[in-house]
């Protein structure tokens, strides 16, 4: 709701058909610079639920851009320091930061007081995460 009320993130319907890249548990791709012009034209979608009771949300539209994120450690006060433990925020910032929109993921993060330790804990992972092109390798880099 943070990102929401300062015109970073916009609220769909669960039925609404959408376009661009969508994080899920489910994906067989790893977000990656290749994803960058899908992106820039048609954005991310997160979907605000625990990855262990996706199953249970039925979202119309998501199979052609799903993504997964490479491992990453979180950097909220609940999971700190924890794998693949993100927030809505956090996914939505790494995917910003690892499709090459550096600027807008430190946008997003600046909005929690724990936003910028996240690039901080994901240095190493990040440091190698950018020398990839392609999301095969990005699964190699994890």
């Amino acid at each position: 709701m943070k990102l929401k009320s300062r015109g970073l993130l916009t609220t769909l319907n669960k039925s609404a058909r959408f376009n661009g890249v969508v994080l899920t548990p489910n994906a067989q791709k790893i977000v990656s610079p290749d994803d960058h012009e899908l992106i820039s034209q048609s954005g991310i979608a997160v979907i605000d639920c625990s990855w262990a009771q996706f199953d249970q949300v039925r979202v119309k539209s998501i199979k052609a851009n799903e993504r997964l994120l490479p491992l990453c450690k979180a950097a909220n006060p609940v999971n700190y320091g924890k794998d693949v433990k993100l927030n809505c925020a956090e996914a939505l910032a790494g995917c910003l930061y690892l499709a090459g929109f550096e600027e807008q993921a430190e946008e997003v993060l600046d909005v929690f007081n724990y936003g910028p330790a996240f690039l901080a804990v994901n240095e190493f992972h990040f440091s190698q995460y950018k020398k990839c092109l392609t999301s095969d390798d990005m699964f190699k880099a994890q």
